[in-house]
């Protein structure tokens, strides 16, 4: 019983900590989000296609899943449609993603420098920031 009690008390102590790393992994991947202030790489192709979701026109990219188009055209009606309104969803799921993996590893290793280590592999390997930084479907 004793057994079990300590393992849910780390557990909510490894998902607060977790928690606490993916607030300050979005803090990070949104220093500077709207910079560049255009649409660059293959945001060509997205925000356009966010901003006939929001129209209610015909679809674009249909060959493309809609659900990340849906996040971003949200991300353009709450913060307008400017390079931060399109970045910004990006760089919250860019954080639950840093989350879900690390919970991932305490779950497969149940150790915490296994755990710290993933995640600074993780932003270290610079695809999550990119991915995160970027109104793509990637991330999503």
């Amino acid at each position: 019983m004793a057994d079990t009690a300590n393992h849910w008390t780390a557990r909510l102590s490894v998902q607060g900590w977790c928690a606490l790393a993916a607030v300050l992994a979005v803090a990070f991947f949104c220093i500077n989000i709207q910079i560049p202030s255009k649409i660059f790489f293959d945001e060509v192709y997205y925000v356009p296609a966010a901003r006939h979701l929001i129209d209610l026109s015909s679809p674009l990219n249909q060959e493309h899943p809609p659900l990340a188009k849906y996040l971003i055209a949200l991300g353009i009606r709450m913060f307008g449609d400017n390079s931060f309104g399109w970045r910004l969803p990006s760089a919250l799921f860019g954080g639950l993603a840093l989350f879900g993996t690390l919970m991932f590893a305490w779950e497969l290793y149940r150790s915490a420098r296994i755990c710290i280590l993933t995640g600074i592999l993780l932003i270290a390997g610079q695809m999550l920031v990119v991915q995160s930084r970027i109104a793509m479907l990637d991330v999503f």
